[in-house]
C-alpha cells in the first residue's frame, strides 16, 4: 500500500475480523453479496447459537455479566436467590436480543437493589417477560432447538420415548441449582419427568 500524500509504498499484514447476524451464503446465491468478498471474509468461521439454544449457559452468563458490572462499579456483587418460578421463566424466555438482553437485564436488576428474585421482582425489571413462564415459538431462521425443550403433557403411555442425550454433571448442577433445586423445574426444563430427575441426583451424587 502507500499512503496518501507519500511516494514509498508499504508492506502491511492486515487481518478482518466481520460479523453479521444475515445467512452470507444464501445471499451470496441470491446474487445480492459478492462471492468474491465472502470468499476472502469466511476463511475461517465461528457460528454462535442463540442463548435461547444454549439455555444451559444462562446462568453462567448472568453470573459474567454481574461481575463485569460489578468491577465498573466498583460495588461488590451481592449473592442473588432466585424463586424457582423466576428460574423457570428466564431460562424459557426467547431472549430475542441475545447477549444484550440479559445484559441489560443484569443492569436493570443491579439498579434495582433487589437480591431475591420471585414474581413481584422480575415484573419490576423486566416487565416484557410474560406472566407465565411458556415453550418458544420456533421460527425459520432459530437455530435447532435446544434437547430437552419443555413439553406440558406427558407423552402417550407405551410410546417410544425420543432419543435424548443424558446432560453433564455440570450442566445438570447448573440448572437445578438455578431453579432453587426445585425438581419439577428441572425437570421441565429438561423436558423429562421427575423419576428421570431423580435418577440423575442418585447418578451422579447430588444430596436433595
Amino acid at each position: 500500500m502507500r499512503p496518501l500524500g507519500s511516494l514509498n509504498t508499504r508492506r502491511v499484514d492486515v487481518r478482518v475480523i466481520a460479523a453479521t447476524n444475515r445467512d452470507l451464503r444464501a445471499e451470496v446465491e441470491r446474487g445480492t453479496f459478492r462471492r468474491d468478498l465472502y470468499a476472502r471474509l469466511s476463511f475461517f468461521e465461528v457460528h454462535l447459537p442463540a442463548l435461547r439454544a444454549r439455555r444451559q449457559d444462562l446462568f453462567s452468563w448472568l453470573g459474567i455479566l454481574r461481575e463485569n458490572l460489578a468491577r465498573e462499579s466498583g460495588a461488590p456483587a451481592a449473592e442473588l436467590r432466585f424463586h424457582p418460578h423466576a428460574a423457570e421463566q428466564l431460562l424459557l424466555h426467547d431472549w430475542p436480543e441475545n447477549l444484550r438482553g440479559l445484559d441489560r437485564f443484569v443492569h436493570r436488576l443491579q439498579s434495582s437493589g433487589e437480591t431475591a428474585i420471585g414474581r413481584r421482582v422480575l415484573s419490576l425489571v423486566m416487565p416484557e417477560l410474560p406472566s407465565e413462564p411458556r415453550a418458544p415459538s420456533p421460527s425459520p431462521n432459530d437455530s435447532p432447538p435446544p434437547v430437552g425443550r419443555v413439553s406440558e403433557t406427558a407423552p402417550p403411555a407405551g410410546s417410544q420415548p425420543p432419543a435424548f442425550e443424558r446432560p453433564s454433571r455440570e450442566e445438570f448442577v447448573g440448572v437445578y441449582e438455578a431453579t432453587g433445586r426445585n425438581v419439577r423445574a428441572t425437570s421441565k426444563h429438561f423436558g423429562r419427568d421427575r423419576r428421570q430427575i431423580y435418577r440423575w441426583l442418585e447418578l451422579y451424587d447430588i444430596e436433595r
